[in-house]
């Protein structure tokens, strides 16, 4: 899987991978990687993570974040896998958002590839900050993450909460925000029940997978 830009850009992305295969508890790394336009040379990793496989040798990782890309390079999602003596299995890499924006532009707004075109804030809206509560509203790819997530329990504890649906809006705390494009933040959605859902790199818009300010009463 590969991104490339038109030109100089901020590219914001957010993939999930599925890996099988690995030993119990080993680790592997997920990177998202600059390579040369023609995919041909590696030229750098601009976010790495370390993951470690579960007692069936699975790994289940979102991993996301803001990059610069240009017309000389492409951003690639891989996975580094140290075990010579396993032969992982990558079950599935799927995009949750893709999104660019201007390089010299404040914010990561621009062309979307998921849901239409982003709506631009106007200059008196508030920039997000740290704990700030907005309203998040849920795509499709969150459903399919919270359910699978329902199936699982977490310290022991089952997950108990109402059914999720396409669309529908919940109350999320800011927990990041990125330098350089300031209206792309991480999420907690509270849902109905006694979980919340981690919503990484979403912008400010109307649509499904983004954030909106409260409406004022």
């Amino acid at each position: 899987m590969a991104v490339l830009a038109p030109d100089s850009r901020w590219c914001i992305v957010d993939g999930l991978v599925k890996v099988r295969g690995l030993p119990p508890g080993s680790e592997v790394d997920i990177a998202w990687s600059r390579y040369s336009r023609d995919g041909n040379t590696f030229k750098d990793d601009a976010w790495r993570l370390t993951a470690r496989a579960d007692v069936n040798g699975r790994v289940e990782e979102n991993i996301g974040g803001q990059f610069s890309l240009d017309t000389r390079n492409q951003l690639r999602l891989r996975m580094i896998n140290p075990h010579k003596s396993a032969a992982a299995v990558v079950e599935r890499v799927s995009m949750a958002k893709i999104s660019m924006s201007a390089a010299d532009s404040d914010s990561a707004f621009g062309t979307t590839f998921q849901g239409g075109p982003m709506s631009t804030p106007t200059e008196t809206t508030p920039k997000p900050t740290l704990g700030r509560i907005v309203h998040y509203k849920l795509s499709g790819h969150d459903v399919s993450m919270i359910n699978l997530e329902s199936m699982q329990s977490f310290g022991g504890q089952s997950v108990v909460r109402s059914p999720v649906k396409l669309g529908e809006v919940y109350p999320a705390i800011v927990v990041r925000t990125f330098e350089g494009a300031e209206r792309t933040v991480n999420l907690q959605v509270f849902l109905d029940g006694n979980n919340s859902y981690w919503a990484t790199s979403r912008t400010e818009g109307p649509d499904h997978g983004q954030w909106s300010w409260p409406p004022r009463v």
